[in-house]
């Protein structure tokens, strides 16, 4: 399922939860892609490092692994990134569920005293090759929090997730969700398609993706596959109907003839090869 932003209308907002909180505040869709940040400039460390290609890649790829694991509840989550800075992930989720985007509270130091925090962030960046001296004025310029500001901020970040959502400012367009996943399950007909494998894919709960796609199977995933692998199976035996019953079930996914022929006269009343000789004769 795509997200779509109400852009406009989301940079006032982050903008608005930044004077509140005074922490930057950035906003990605489902996919991991940076949508929108507010102040858009980074902290002056973070400035200063991902001048570094090394350094932003590490960067990068802490973002997503914490982003993955944000996608799997609807809690905000807390963590240290490779630097050593606080950051803060919410899922920002609908109604019923499904994954819209996230929210990030970004590059916090919670430490007491910049010295505190320099002990902990110079060994963690030590083999990129920075000055040192440099890297640590960058550090002192940025503010300290503390643990119950940090707690508060995490209850201001998931409000602000609920609000973006309830308010239009993020939303997800649904017809064109089911319209991928049917793209999906065609080009992998042949792997072992379940309901797991789907919602791994699409990052949503097995609720969110039954109740989407009722509205085009009303009796179930599984219920749905199976149509689409009967659909692709009609499409090969039309294209050639001199194809071996067992071909076009393998081709379309079934573990062998008899699923697939059992299922295929449930759905279209006849067997594959009576479909097959009547469309030779057509």
């Amino acid at each position: 399922m795509k997200s779509h932003f109400d852009l406009s209308a989301l940079k006032k907002s982050i903008s608005d939860f930044y004077l509140l909180s005074g922490i930057r505040i950035s906003v990605f869709d489902n996919s991991f892609q940076e949508v929108a940040s507010y102040p858009e400039k980074r902290s002056s460390f973070c400035e200063f490092a991902r001048k570094n290609p090394n350094f932003e890649n590490a960067c990068h790829a802490c973002d997503k692994a914490h982003i993955l694991e944000a996608s799997k509840g609807k809690d905000a989550i807390s963590y240290v990134c490779h630097a050593g800075l606080n950051e803060i992930i919410t899922p920002i989720r609908d109604d019923d569920g499904s994954l819209i985007g996230f929210l990030f509270f970004s590059h916090m130091l919670t430490q007491k005293s910049h010295d505190e925090a320099w002990d902990i962030i110079k060994p963690r960046i030590y083999s990129y090759g920075f000055d040192e001296n440099e890297a640590k004025r960058a550090l002192e310029a940025m503010p300290l929090y503390d643990e119950p500001y940090l707690q508060a901020a995490s209850l201001v970040l998931q409000a602000a997730a609920s609000y973006l959502c309830h308010q239009n400012v993020a939303y997800l367009q649904k017809e064109e969700f089911l319209d991928k996943v049917t793209d999906y399950v065609n080009a992998h007909l042949q792997d072992d398609l379940s309901v797991e494998s789907l919602c791994k894919a699409f990052y949503v709960s097995r609720a969110t993706l039954y109740s989407h796609l009722k509205k085009r199977s009303p009796d179930g995933v599984a219920s749905y596959i199976r149509s689409c692998r009967i659909e692709k199976a009609k499409e090969l035996l039309r294209n050639d109907p001199s194809l071996k019953i067992s071909e076009v079930a393998e081709l379309v996914g079934f573990s062998n003839d008899t699923n697939f022929i059992v299922a295929f006269r449930q759905k279209e009343k006849t067997t594959p090869k009576r479909y097959a000789l009547s469309q030779k004769s057509s």
